[in-house]
């Protein structure tokens, strides 16, 4: 097929990429796609899409989807090039662009009733699921505690035994606190560490620590932790960071696939350019 319609052809591949990925990747990477021009010589289609961020996952992660289908809609090796565009936009619909605003990550609210504080969209759709359940639920109870009226950066600190938290979440106490299990002095991760099984005096031997929530909250620099007592009167000091801030980019990569996706379409909608905020 030489001679080709390059709009009708890409036109006719977006509907059949539409049907080969979750709705999400394609409204976020592929729907305001828009053909440029024909490359006759070198059989491409000169593709404009809206970043180079956008450039960057459609040259790389979506190729091969994208290659398939242009070769089934064409019959031959046709490929495709992704390049940079913003149309120009019409004289009597040009408008000032908005300005950009950081997203909004305050819990107050005008509609907050006591006992309840409200858990900004992005905090849930993204920070829940890469705490895991029990981290972020034990957040949500330090969060839920802090009656400050005005804006600071930590909670005041919350006492809490283990066993008391751990019926509030609810889980096992190694569940909030992680496991020390005895191991050889050269398995992986192991540390000499002081052991005290219930009912059984301390010890001292080689173990491996099986990270609990309070690790995981430690981790993102999410909770400060501070104990007091011994054994059975163990009690915890928490306190927990006051606004969730955006992820990291790293922290992104550590999401599955879907939620990587969401993010960064939640990003592009709240006016920040995917590209410029990975940097």
């Amino acid at each position: 097929m030489s001679d080709i319609d390059g709009a009708r052809v890409w036109q006719a591949a977006l509907g059949e990429l539409e049907l080969q990925m979750t709705r999400a990747t394609f409204d976020t990477w592929v729907r305001d796609t828009h053909w440029l021009q024909t490359d006759e010589e070198h059989e491409l289609l000169l593709i404009g899409v809206k970043n180079g961020y956008a450039v960057e996952w459609l040259s790389n992660r979506l190729y091969p989807v994208v290659e398939r289908t242009l070769k089934r809609i064409t019959g031959n090796g046709w490929g495709v090039q992704f390049v940079v565009w913003e149309p120009t936009p019409a004289p009597s619909a040009t408008l000032p662009a908005p300005e950009w605003r950081p997203p909004d990550f305050d819990p107050g609210d005008p509609k907050k009733v006591a006992g309840w504080v409200p858990v900004p969209e992005y905090a849930l759709l993204f920070w829940a699921p890469l705490l895991g359940t029990i981290a972020w639920r034990v957040w949500e109870i330090v969060r839920q505690a802090d009656r400050l009226a005005t804006p600071h950066e930590w909670t005041p600190r919350v006492r809490f035994s283990a066993p008391e938290l751990a019926r509030l979440v609810p889980c096992s106490k190694q569940a909030l606190t992680g496991r020390n299990r005895q191991c050889d002095p050269d398995a992986p991760g192991a540390a000499e560490m002081t052991l005290a099984p219930f009912g059984q005096a301390p010890t001292t031997a080689w173990a491996r620590h099986s990270p609990g929530a309070f690790d995981r909250l430690q981790q993102y620099d999410l909770a400060q932790i501070a104990t007091s007592g011994i054994q059975r009167r163990l009690v915890y000091t928490l306190s927990v960071r006051w606004r969730l801030p955006l992820l990291h980019p790293s922290e992104v990569a550590e999401l599955n696939a879907e939620l990587q996706t969401r993010h960064d379409q939640w990003v592009t909608a709240h006016g920040l350019d995917p590209e410029i905020w990975t940097a």
